[in-house]
């Protein structure tokens, strides 16, 4: 019996909640019958025996979803028939109406998204949007009409349509839908549902305003052709080259570089949507600035430097020869030594020409021709290796009959351990090691470092050669001067074949005033949560504000204690000499300089020697600098992420660092005390040292903090002007040590009297890479507090601003803008979209005619208008601003400037003041860090799921890397992994097997807070490093 003529289970579709069940048995059936039951459900049909239909409406409403369905069929005698099967979909939900997230025009000179109700050129744009996933989204006109259309992603819901012909010109009103295929009628052909309609939005077709200078032609002299921005040419009347709207008036103005007013202006001539103009009469040498400009909208700036004729030899010069190999790497000068065999060199010279450049090494002499290209640049890295030796570089313009410039470089390749200076010590008065940038009354200290065995060492001071030594077995060498003067001394080495030049360690030493009656401070301690006073180094920074300060002097004698200038104690000396004062109330925060003096009848002594420290936090006992931390309510670091030049760090003491070269990468923890969330940068598995390099407040002292630095692993911080004047250096301890992988380790420096530090470079050579705890600099001022959050920019500062700032309510959502002067300026590429939180006004100052518009936050435009000097706009009762766009409509010197807006529920008194020095930018689009490995000697199985893993012999010395944890040559490898992962060893420790086996060695060794069992292969020199909570199997 087939109650519902269906063959097999069929799927039944309904769009109600109580659908009604009905069939028929097909003859008389008295006392039968009908159960149907749907999911835990089961009933029994009202049933008719005289006609044998049956029927049954659900009593409850059921949910949207999927459902089994029976139907069987019970006769008098208590006989079931066969059942009849079906699946029952509810569906009562059609398609909700489709999201337009992009209109992209990509026709014409101006290219990329645009906002409804735009202006376009692209009569056909591409729209781009989600809706629900396996339905068709329909682009309708507005009679109905479908003019587009495409079928959604099964997984993510995205659509892309291009309408199938050309829009009409002028507004095109348009909808969405989407159709889903929503069951099958009884013929088997789809059924389809139609969704929520979408708001209408406008595709505005027109051409858009547009004008630009594309390049230049030189067609005078011995080289000529095509100029591109920054040429360099001898051209007094080159042809400059350019589109515009066809019809359109171009008007070209010129003027000499720097200067604010322009000499001249002249219409260009216009051939359909291409325009040209050459000077007429001819311009005098000097270096130029073009724009085109139409009533409407203006180009970007063309530069050309033009030069006299007949001085096009004199103008070819090297302007750069970069390092980018070994441990140092940057910018060299002549006559510095370097490492890299192949050096890259770059210069000017002719637009278009040829130049030639001879190198020269002891009398032997080489020569190559290099292009120069459309814009005056050329460069040349030599294609093999350079010969070890002193290297002379001469270029010239091909065909001249005299060199122009000339370069010296010392090319010495990098032996095979570094040449390196490792501590300077001092022996005089107080005595220890003396940081980089130290100072100390030791007019003989002793240098200590590492090199290659048995190589003898060369000890300079600045260009002065001090004596030699040689390197012992095990490649240490120590080095004692003859006295020394007073003054800065800028030590380095290098090996006796002038391989291997060696950091620099700069001191001062000053001897000056030490006598009987001049006490010595011998050591300053910290203040411990247990009770104790711990010593730390002097320059230290530290977070507890009771510090003990010890000395000696003469027997009996009284000591002032002075913090700066001002007095602060007294106490007097054992019969022994010795001193100690402990201040009766704890220090306030910032840089405190102690010294001591003895006190005479005639007043006191000279000074003591300096005891310098740092005090972060508020000074109370157990409060770390760690406050100081680079903190994740900033919104730079959520998530793994990578920043790049132009963005400013800021710690929650308010110090910046804005970092100008090189890449950072944030790194996510647990911000409470003692683990704060830092910066990690440098995670360079090659092992080579690599720098980035930040800007600063000018300030009188800099401070960092630091973790994670591995035991052979190191790192130094390099202290600059403004300007670029070196200032001295400070290096990190390098031997942290396995069990204390990330232990925080600090370094400072103190600028030299009338001087201020604007640049720090922080180098580091270590596999893991380091983090930046904590900064602080100018600690004898105030630091400012987080305060308002404005979005600021230094005047005079020019470099890019993209979407995604990270400040607290003020993101770019589209386009780029450019600092200039302690202003935003709008490129003419873009619609400028940035969102505010959600606030009732807005103000901002203009320059340039553009058109503002404001939206809520779901999108809905608040108000549009133009506007050309201010812009002053509040919502109406009941609407908040949550999205501004600022269309320039192409004009290349729109500037914003004093944003500002209030009442913004829940962050009030936002703002942006264009006369302060922060700045926060970055690009989300940067590779997140997440998931990637480090080392290929870590084998990471923390997934959270069971893993089982068979580790060889073969696995260890193929894939352990020498010196890994430890500083020695055994090969290493490291498992990571859960309580449920399984690790299975091969081969260790059978039956009958002998001391060439794996064995379990007792104790653990800790990484990074972590334990780890060791199990050791005794032949190999090798060392497998297993997570304690893993389960290992001898197999």
């Amino acid at each position: 019996m087939n109650l519902l003529a269906y063959d097999q289970t069929k799927y039944i579709y309904r769009d109600i909640r109580r659908p009604t069940f009905a069939g028929s048995t097909g003859e008389y059936h008295p006392n039968t019958v009908v159960r149907i039951t749907l999911g835990q459900k089961q009933v029994n049909a009202d049933y008719n025996p005289v006609d044998g239909k049956f029927t049954w409406t659900l009593d409850e409403d059921l949910p949207d979803g999927v459902y089994n369905l029976s139907i069987i069929v019970i006769d008098a005698a208590g006989n079931v028939g066969p059942a009849t099967l079906r699946t029952l979909v509810i569906d009562t939900t059609p398609p909700e109406a489709p999201e337009l997230i992009n209109l992209k025009d990509d026709v014409g000179a101006k290219t990329g998204s645009f906002d409804p109700g735009q202006l376009t050129d692209d009569a056909k744009p591409t729209l781009t949007g989600v809706a629900q996933p396996n339905t068709v989204v329909y682009l309708r006109d507005a009679a109905g009409n479908d003019i587009g259309s495409a079928k959604t992603d099964a997984v993510t819901g995205k659509w892309v349509i291009e309408p199938n012909n050309d829009l009409q010109q002028g507004e095109n009103v348009l909808t969405l839908v989407a159709i889903e295929e929503f069951g099958k009628d009884a013929n088997g052909a789809p059924i389809y549902r139609e969704g929520k309609v979408s708001d209408s939005f406008i595709i505005n077709v027109g051409m858009a305003d547009f004008v630009t200078i594309v390049d230049a032609l030189d067609d005078v002299g011995k080289w000529s052709g095509v100029l591109n921005n920054g040429a360099l040419t001898d051209d007094t009347t080159p042809t400059l080259r350019g589109q515009a709207n066809e019809g359109a008036t171009v008007i070209v103005y010129y003027r000499k570089a720097g200067e604010s007013t322009w000499a001249g202006s002249a219409t260009a001539t216009v051939n359909g949507q291409n325009w040209s103009w050459t000077p007429s009469p001819a311009l005098a040498a000097g270096q130029y600035e073009f724009q085109a400009a139409t009533p409407k909208v203006s180009s970007a700036l063309f530069n050309l430097d033009i030069f006299a004729a007949g001085s096009g030899d004199q103008q070819t010069k090297i302007t750069e020869v970069w390092d980018d190999f070994g441990t140092s790497i940057g910018k060299l000068n002549s006559g510095d030594y370097t490492d890299d065999m192949s050096p890259r060199f770059t210069g000017r010279a002719e637009s278009n020409s040829r130049v030639v450049i001879q190198y020269t090494l002891n009398g032997s002499q080489n020569s190559v021709t290099v292009d120069v290209g459309h814009d005056g640049k050329w460069s040349w890295t030599p294609s093999v290796d350079l010969l070890a030796g002193d290297w002379n570089f001469q270029v010239k313009s091909e065909g001249a009959a005299d060199w122009n410039d000339s370069f010296d470089l010392h090319i010495y390749p990098s032996p095979s351990v570094p040449t390196t200076i490792t501590q300077v010590f001092d022996d005089v008065g107080v005595t220890g090691p003396v940081g980089n940038n130290g100072i100390t009354d030791d007019s003989t200290p002793t240098l200590y470092g590492r090199s290659e065995a048995g190589r003898f060492v060369l000890i300079y001071d600045g260009n002065t050669l001090l004596g030699s030594t040689q390197t012992s077995s095990n490649g240490d060498w120590s080095f004692t001067p003859t006295a020394l003067g007073d003054g800065r001394h800028n030590f380095w080495a290098v090996q006796r074949d002038y391989s291997g030049v060696s950091n620099k360690w700069q001191i001062e030493i000053d001897t000056s005033g030490l006598g009987p009656d001049k006490p010595s401070i011998t050591g300053l301690f910290e203040h411990q949560a247990s009770g104790a006073y711990d010593k730390f180094a002097n320059g230290g920074i530290i977070d507890d504000g009771s510090v003990k300060v010890e000395g000696t002097g003469r027997a009996l004698s009284v000591i002032n204690i002075y913090d700066g200038t001002t007095l602060i104690g007294s106490t007097t000396a054992g019969t022994d000499g010795k001193w100690s004062y402990l201040h009766d109330s704890n220090y306030s925060s910032g840089f405190h300089s102690i010294t001591a003096r003895e006190v005479k009848s005639a007043g006191v002594s000279d000074p003591s020697n300096e005891a310098r420290f740092t005090l972060v936090g508020t000074g109370k006992s157990g409060e770390g600098y760690y406050a100081q931390s680079f903190d994740n309510d900033q919104a730079v670091m959520t998530g793994s992420r990578s920043f790049s030049s132009g963005y400013t760090f800021r710690s929650i003491n308010g110090a910046t660092l804005k970092l100008v070269e090189g890449t950072l990468y944030s790194k996510n923890q647990a911000i409470v005390k003692k683990e704060p969330g830092y910066l990690k940068f440098l995670d360079d598995g090659d092992n080579a040292a690599k720098s980035v390099t930040f800007e600063i407040a000018n300030s009188t002292d800099f401070y960092m903090a630091v973790n994670g630095l591995s035991d052979s692993g190191w790192a130094r911080l390099a202290y600059y002007t403004s300007a670029g004047k070196y200032l001295g250096s400070s290096d990190f301890g390098s031997k942290v040590g396995v069990a204390n992988e990330g232990v925080v380790k600090e370094s400072g420096f103190v600028a030299p009297q009338g001087e201020l530090i604007g640049k720090v470079t922080v180098t580091v050579k270590d596999k893991g890479g380091m983090g930046i705890a904590s900064v602080i600099y100018g600690a004898s001022s105030d630091f400012p507090g987080k305060g308002a959050s404005y979005f600021n920019i230094p005047a005079g500062v020019a470099y890019s601003f993209t979407a995604g700032t990270g400040l607290d309510n003020f993101g770019v959502l589209t386009g780029v803008a450019y600092t200039e002067n302690g202003k935003l300026k709008l490129s003419p590429d873009d619609i400028f979209s940035f969102t505010v939180g959600q606030t009732t006004d807005i103000q901002f100052s203009l320059e340039g005619y553009v058109d503002v518009t404001f939206y809520d936050a779901y999108n809905n435009v608040i108000h549009s208008g133009s506007y050309s000097s201010f812009v002053n706009y509040t919502a109406p009762a009941g609407q908040l601003i949550y999205r501004v766009a600022i269309d320039t409509y192409g004009q290349a010197n729109v500037l914003i400037d004093n944003v500002v807006w209030g009442n913004n529920p829940g962050n009030p008194d936002y703002g942006y003041d264009s006369n302060s020095a922060n700045i926060a930018t970055h690009d989300d689009s940067k590779v997140e860090l997440n998931g990637l490995v480090e080392s290929k000697a870590i084998i990471d199985l923390q997934d959270g799921e069971s893993t089982t893993k068979v580790i060889t012999v073969e696995d260890l010395l193929t894939y352990g890397e020498e010196g890994l944890f430890t500083e020695d040559d055994t090969k290493q490898l490291m498992i990571q992994g859960d309580k449920n992962d399984v690790i299975q060893l091969k081969d260790i420790m059978p039956e009958g097997g002998d001391i060439e086996q794996w064995t379990h060695q007792k104790g653990t060794i800790t990484v990074a807070g972590v334990k780890y069992e060791v199990y050791n292969h005794n032949g190999e020199n090798a060392e497998l490093l297993v997570q304690s909570d893993v389960k290992v199997e001898i197999i």
